[in-house]
């Protein structure tokens, strides 16, 4: 695997576009080390010992995470997002097609068809790994 650093040493990213700072792993070999924990994870930052995670931040063992119809997810301890809407899972659990509908172009029809299988990944996925979020 091939990490490049910035000039000033504080941030590395490595061949997928994952990104790692110094200020949030404390010193350059964790920040390193924490990019080769990653599987398959693509633009995300600060995060260690996930897979298949796209865009996700500050996220460990994002164990649940791929594609529902035109949109990634991903589902991690009490937090799951659906392209760029993250929400606690208990609060997804509560949506209706209503709530889901302005989120975007498209979303009532993503809802229509995507549902019942995204509500069973969620429940499938509650509690496992540890989210982190952005401080």
């Amino acid at each position: 695997m091939k990490n490049t650093w910035n000039e000033n040493k504080t941030v590395v990213t490595d061949e997928n576009g994952n990104t790692a700072t110094v200020a949030y792993w404390g010193s350059c070999e964790k920040a390193e080390a924490s990019l080769g924990t990653l599987t398959n994870c693509h633009n995300c930052h600060n995060c260690s010992e996930c897979s298949e995670c796209s865009g996700c931040s500050c996220c460990s063992c994002c164990i649940i995470s791929g594609k529902l119809g035109s949109y990634n997810y991903w589902v991690c301890g009490d937090m799951a997002a659906v392209g760029c809407q993250k929400h606690k899972i208990d609060t997804w659990l509560t949506f209706t097609r209503e709530d889901i509908d302005p989120m975007a172009y498209d979303a009532g029809e993503w809802y229509d068809s995507y549902w019942n299988v995204w509500t069973e990944l969620v429940k499938a996925g509650r509690g496992k790994g540890t989210y982190k979020p952005n401080v």
